[in-house]
């Protein structure tokens, strides 16, 4: 039981720090570069920037790759 809560874990961490790290890394230009959807309001919603998602993207991809390495097991 012990081992299938960490694979679990392990199996998630990449998905919370790429969500996290926008909050401490993102900002500047939005996502959508300013474009609205035909009610006015933005494609992507308020606080998608470029940045953020690149960061995210990065940060969830380096997090992986790291348990990946040192924990070649699971």
């Amino acid at each position: 039981m012990a081992d299938f809560v960490v694979k679990i874990l392990l199996y998630l961490a990449p998905m919370y720090f790429a969500n996290a790290t926008p909050i401490f890394l993102g900002g500047r230009t939005p996502l959508d570069l300013n474009m609205k959807f035909f009610d006015g309001k933005p494609i992507f919603g308020e606080g998608k920037t470029i940045r953020g998602t690149i960061a995210g993207i990065a940060v969830g991809t380096l997090v992986g790759a790291a348990i990946a390495i040192l924990l070649p097991q699971y």
